[in-house]
């Protein structure tokens, strides 16, 4: 067995990083965080790059939807974190405080997402202290409180998207059969008729989604205030990702069926 020269002091400094010991080596895996199990080729061919550049050119993925490249020696750890950095792999979208922490820990600008569920200062607060640097509202805020709530971090709404309205740890169309020829695309239909897309989040978890879109563009005037909108797809096509593109640029209204969520309720 080779002789191990990093001290445990030094192990436990690069595990705040996001760098996990490759055992009994000198060797560690560096975790990277992801959107939902989503990067972009982009950024798939920078972290392969790297890959090959820094590690033993070999890329895991986890159950909890982060990649792990493989085999980085102790001393091109910084190096490695570099070329992420100037590659542009700087920012986090981070859906829960924990990923918040490990982004901060990794050289990462954390920015926080909806599943943070912020909905009051109380909580923007807590997660500018943990080191988010803005926010993706939640979705049940109501749009005139929420943006109030830029005074402490800059502060956005989803402006257009599917809702989730339940994750699953066991898909609810497969059911303990598992994925098999799954696309990872399915519904379920209740007793009106109503068909709710399930999306398969990189065979870890599912979401049920709302069966209409949000939809904000035509009302501009509400989101005032915000430092951004975020336009969510997750079962469109291109074609009308682009669509919906084009209706938010023009400010034009959305003349399918849509809904406002909860923007537009007063919270008691």
């Amino acid at each position: 067995m080779a002789t191990l020269t990093v001290s445990p002091t030094d192990e436990k400094r690069v595990k705040a990083l996001g760098f996990l010991s490759n055992k009994g080596t000198d060797n560690f895996s560096g975790r990277i965080i992801t959107v939902n199990g989503k990067i972009t080729a982009a950024q798939q061919q920078c972290i392969a790059e790297a890959a090959e550049k820094f590690g033993n050119g070999n890329i895991t993925f986890t159950t909890r939807l982060t990649i792990e490249v493989q085999g980085i020696p102790y001393e091109k750890i910084e190096d490695f974190r570099a070329f992420l950095r100037e590659a542009g792999l700087e920012k986090a979208l981070c859906p829960g405080p924990g990923q918040l922490l490990l982004a901060k820990a990794a050289g990462l600008r954390p920015y926080g997402d909806y599943g943070l569920n912020v909905l009051n200062s109380c909580a923007l607060r807590a997660c500018r202290d943990l080191g988010a640097e803005d926010m993706t509202l939640s979705f049940e805020t109501n749009l005139r409180q929420g943006a109030s709530l830029g005074d402490y971090l800059p502060c956005g709404v989803i402006a257009y998207g599917y809702l989730p309205l339940m994750t699953f740890r066991a898909c609810p169309v497969q059911g303990p059969k598992g994925c098999g020829r799954c696309t990872g695309q399915a519904a379920l239909t209740d007793r009106l008729g109503k068909s709710f897309p399930v999306v398969c989040r990189g065979r870890q978890y599912s979401q049920l989604l709302n069966p209409v879109p949000l939809y904000q563009g035509d009302k501009r005037q509400l989101l005032e205030g915000f430092s951004h909108a975020t336009l969510r797809f997750t079962i469109e096509d291109p074609a009308r990702c682009i669509r919906v593109m084009q209706l938010w640029r023009e400010g034009a209204p959305f003349r399918e069926e849509r809904t406002n969520g909860l923007y537009l309720r007063e919270l008691k």
